[in-house]
């Protein structure tokens, strides 16, 4: 015997192959730039239903309050 173990000398490195390790990010950094994206989107969609509710209820309310000065009741 030589010294060295069959297993040993029948690894070699693989020649163009992409590491999991990096498919896998790329993947997560997908999911993770999507799922922010969509994220972004239901929440323009939110701001602009609240600020339509806010300027009907600033309209309201200037309806209600014309004869005063300020038009927020604090």
């Amino acid at each position: 015997m030589s010294g060295t173990r069959q297993s040993d000398t029948n690894q070699r490195p693989k020649k163009g192959g992409i590491p999991l390790g990096l498919i896998l990010l790329v993947l997560l950094l997908a999911l993770i730039l999507g799922g922010l994206g969509f994220a972004v989107h239901v929440l323009w969609i939110v701001a602009l239903i609240v600020f339509l509710f806010w300027l009907i209820g600033f309209g309201v309310g200037r309806s209600e309050t014309a004869g005063r000065r300020h038009w927020y009741r604090w």
